[in-house]
């Protein structure tokens, strides 16, 4: 798919098949500047469940970096409902976006979206570490 330039693999997303559109958010991610063009799209995708398999999306838009971090809140919500995606996927995709993705999730309600985040924010250096104070409170947790 790849050869078709990021303008046709787009198009692919919204094709009647489930697995060719799969496969063009999977190419989006992994074409860097160039997919992330089509951020909103991908993102949009969230939205039906029914339409691409949401971890192949929060793969993609971690992937996208920055230009995914527009769509954090979207991804974050899906951890509102635990059986939808695997948490640490969601976390390693905001962290992928940025630290400021992952340091949203520190007020998680979950004990365990908290800790993945801590040490994801950990494993960030200078960027996880302005989150200091935040991931000092939760020693008590």
């Amino acid at each position: 798919l790849g050869r078709m330039g990021e303008a046709g693999v787009a198009r692919l997303l919204d094709h009647p098949d489930e697995d060719v559109r799969a496969d063009a958010v999977e190419d989006l991610g992994q074409m860097g500047e160039a997919g992330a063009a089509h951020v909103d799209v991908v993102a949009r995708l969230l939205d039906d469940p029914a339409s691409v398999d949401h971890y192949l999306v929060i793969k993609a838009l971690g992937r996208m970096g920055e230009a995914g971090a527009a769509h954090a809140d979207a991804v974050a919500r899906l951890l509102d409902d635990p059986a939808s995606v695997d948490h640490y996927l969601v976390i390693k995709a905001l962290g992928r976006m940025g630290e400021a993705g992952v340091a949203r999730l520190l007020d998680h309600p979950d004990e365990d979206v908290r800790a993945d985040a801590v040490e994801d924010l950990g494993q960030m250096g200078e960027a996880g570490a302005a989150h200091v104070d935040v991931v000092a409170r939760l020693l008590d947790d």
